[in-house]
């Protein structure tokens, strides 16, 4: 026997995944607009045998999330002062 559901159940079901979709998507940029560690004032060597450079560097997990200005609107749940 098939189920049947009325337009009315049609679209409340697409409503409700629509809410979800969206708060999922919400919730994946939040994280990535955080790091775990951020390290301000660090020297930094590319390994190219050129200079150093004083910059930051953020961590997120066991990666590197970025290396040089902080992104706007970016936060750090932990902060190193590598001076």
């Amino acid at each position: 026997m098939r189920a049947h559901l009325s337009w009315h159940h049609t679209g409340l079901a697409i409503a409700l995944l629509s809410v979800v979709a969206v708060n999922l998507s919400a919730s994946a940029q939040s994280v990535s607009q955080s790091v775990d560690v951020l390290i301000a004032g660090a020297m930094v060597y590319d390994g190219s045998g050129g200079a150093g450079r004083v910059t930051n560097i953020g961590i997120r997990g066991d990666r590197i999330a970025f290396v040089g200005a902080m992104p706007a609107g970016m936060r750090a749940v932990r902060r190193i002062d590598a001076k």
